[in-house]
């Protein structure tokens, strides 16, 4: 287990995901050796009429994590050949409500060796 001061913590990105949709993240050429993390966090949109809650349970959910590792050039149809590690995610939006939720996705890794 790595050793907290050893794990970095930063938002990746910020996605607007519509009630009961789900959405992939695809990264090309990441780290190898590193332990990640991902987080799905709805975020607050203060409005002073709702006393700063949200009028409905918002409900966002990593259903997904998976690496695929590239192998050589595939000889039917000449893609491939890198080597390289691609990163997938799939976040669900299980909110009920009508609206629309803003999501934080943060994404905390190890320092690589």
């Amino acid at each position: 287990m790595p050793h907290p001061s050893n794990v970095n913590v930063y938002v990746l990105l910020t996605l607007l995901m519509e009630p009961g949709s789900e959405l992939t993240y695809f990264e090309e050429y990441a780290p190898r050796g590193e332990v990640r993390w991902f987080i799905a966090e709805p975020q607050l949109i203060r409005d002073p009429a709702l006393m700063n809650y949200f009028e409905d349970d918002k409900i966002v959910a990593v259903t997904d994590v998976y690496q695929l590792s590239k192998g050589w050039t595939h000889s039917f149809d000449g893609t491939g050949g890198t080597g390289g590690l691609q990163t997938y995610v799939t976040f669900h939006n299980r909110s009920a409500s009508f609206e629309p939720t803003v999501v934080h996705v943060l994404e905390a890794a190890t320092e690589s060796n």
